[in-house]
């Protein structure tokens, strides 16, 4: 389950068991513009591929650390952290 609350310009993002604690978040919507079921799967492995990329990294201080990666309503979404600047 995932619940976003928005307070002015930051969400906090909660993943029932999955985080215990809410967390600042950035939530990226991977929508391809492709057509035909081949180019749809060719996206989907992509988007999964770069998932699985991104938890390998883990804690890295370049990168924003994958908080999870999901699909819903036939839309693919990265959960990262935020990074305050």
């Amino acid at each position: 389950m995932l619940v976003v609350e928005t307070r002015s310009h930051e969400s906090v993002c909660t993943f029932g068991a999955l985080l215990t604690t809410k967390e600042k978040c950035v939530i990226k919507q991977f929508a391809p513009q492709v057509q035909g079921t081949g180019a749809r799967y060719k996206a989907k492995e992509l988007f999964e591929q770069e998932a699985r990329r991104l938890q390998q990294l883990g804690d890295h201080p370049e990168i924003p650390t994958l908080l999870a990666y999901f699909k819903q309503d036939n839309r693919l979404y990265l959960v990262q952290q935020f990074i305050d600047q």
